[in-house]
């Protein structure tokens, strides 16, 4: 059979529970990725290309690395506390971090360029924008659903980038259908309204079919939705909340070869890169090379290949070019990476996923600062319309489980109006978690350290770099770090009823 390539969605985890239940009971399989081999780091000022065998980098400099270690630990603690059913009623640091972009927070934490490099590349890549355009409560709500920073963004087990699916992912959109019964899942006929009454709601679609129905579950993403005729209208804090959200902007691209020619030189095919800067005075009319990170795509079938991802602003200049110097753009910093054998691909796929008329983009929404306080109208049912889609999940939300678990939670919603003794446990706890509201604690300002948490702060910094003037430089940056929130409990969630959206 021939191979395919996952112009969408693409990777499962151990962790993400609600896709691997419905893989086993679709019969579909997945396969580790492969992260054996050294990596490749592209960050800094001075473009130059290192390596490491770690999972965190292993960058030049020692007190940046040092600063990019007690980032993670901050973010870490700062996503458990981010609960995402309402980010901005769990974290005590909502108002503060709401009111920042994630790269002001960055730039707050640490003055490396190379760690200010590291983060653009993983946001770019996982949320399809810049760390500048999404707000610092979301990222870190984001991160809470998932498990964590370190998870969302690496391979190792556990984390998203951990297996593939055999056969590709749209397999399971297909199998879905079949099950539900290919002539009861309408194609072509985009939802353009929905008018509610007392005994229930009438979908129109943009074909002028119209479908009436007791109760509505609706997994379409927010920009599509706002251009809907909704009866009644939603409440203003929902709108407000669904004009605030922005779709990210990523292109996914393969370049297939005849070789698996990295893996052979020892090679793992991952690459983190701020794109290597360009010289504007030789005509070329983007800042940096397209990529920003790429992984070994070599299929189950051995099939070689690499994927990469564009996004941020190397995206919105590189979207804009030709296709044909777009893809000689990519091979030039593959070429750059791995060698002159990169320099001679057998095939090239790119899908933007901007163009995209029903999403308006991906791979998930992300909110800009100053709206989180309305987040949590984002899964509240509204009348008779239920919502579902992975935006609104509350595990793994932006990735295939949570597009599951949010389904099945929708599912259960309508089936507590239709038969509610069907209902199992399991879907009650998930229907509640849902519709959790959380007490605001007081919001607390940054608070500088006293003298034992700088001592111990300075000792540790002294301990790991020996020498003492990188400890003296900790010193006055470690004082400003506020202490961690302890972590909020995370809910198990689950359903009997599986919704097809």
């Amino acid at each position: 059979a021939a191979d395919r390539f996952d112009l969408g969605a693409h990777w499962v985890c151990s962790t993400q529970g609600d896709i691997l239940e419905l893989m086993a009971e679709l019969g579909v399989e997945h396969y580790p990725q492969n992260i054996k081999g050294t990596k490749v780091l592209q960050v800094g000022d001075d473009d130059v290309i290192t390596t490491y065998n770690s999972l965190i980098p292993n960058l030049k400099s020692k007190a940046g690395l040092l600063d990019l270690q007690l980032l993670i630990n901050k973010a870490e603690a700062a996503a458990q506390a981010a609960d995402v059913r309402d980010p901005y009623h769990s974290s005590p640091y909502a108002e503060e971090l709401d009111s920042m972009s994630l790269d002001t927070y960055m730039r707050r934490e640490t003055d490396h360029p190379e760690v200010h490099d590291i983060l653009k590349a993983a946001v770019r890549a996982s949320m399809g924008c810049e760390p500048a355009q999404v707000s610092a409560l979301f990222w870190f709500s984001y991160c809470h659903a998932g498990g964590g920073m370190m998870r969302l963004l690496t391979a190792d087990p556990g984390a998203a980038q951990e297996a593939r699916v055999k056969g590709g992912t749209q397999q399971i959109s297909a199998l879905l259908r079949d099950a539900v019964g290919a002539d009861r899942v309408r194609l072509g006929e985009p939802v353009v309204g929905i008018e509610q009454s007392g005994a229930g709601a009438v979908v129109t679609t943009a074909a002028g079919a119209r479908y009436a129905c007791r109760y509505v579950v609706s997994s379409a993403p927010v920009p599509q939705m706002l251009r809907w005729s909704l009866s009644p209208p939603v409440c203003q804090a929902r709108r407000s909340l669904w004009h605030d959200l922005r779709m990210g902007s990523l292109m996914k691209v393969f370049v297939l070869y005849e070789t698996s020619f990295w893996l052979e030189a020892g090679y793992s095919g991952e690459v983190v890169t701020h794109g290597g800067r360009r010289d504007p005075s030789d005509g070329r009319r983007c800042d940096t090379g397209p990529l920003c990170v790429t992984y070994d795509a070599t299929t189950y079938q051995g099939t070689p290949a690499l994927v990469g991802f564009v996004a941020g602003v190397a995206g919105d200049q590189w979207f804009a070019r030709p296709a044909a110097e777009r893809r000689a753009a990519v091979v030039e910093q593959l070429v750059a990476y791995f060698g002159a054998e990169a320099g001679r691909p057998s095939g090239y796929l790119e899908k933007c996923w901007r163009d995209e008329d029903y999403t308006g983009g991906g791979p998930a929404l992300y909110a800009p600062p100053g709206g989180m306080h309305n987040f949590h109208m984002l899964r509240k049912p509204h009348g008779r319309v239920f919502f579902a889609g992975t935006d609104t999940a509350t595990s793994w939300c932006g990735y295939m489980s949570g597009a599951v678990q949010a389904g099945r939670r929708a599912a259960a919603e309508a089936m507590q109006e239709l038969a509610p003794a069907a209902l199992s446990a399991a879907d009650k706890q998930a229907i509640a978690d849902a519709r959790h509201a959380l007490r605001k604690p007081p919001q607390r300002r940054t608070r500088r350290g006293g003298w034992a948490g700088k001592c111990l702060w300075a000792v540790a910094v002294l301990v790991a770099v020996g020498g003492a003037l990188v400890g003296g430089y900790y010193w006055g940056r470690l004082g400003a770090q506020r202490e961690a929130p302890p972590p909020p409990p995370v809910a198990g969630l689950g359903a009997a009823v599986v919704h097809l959206g």
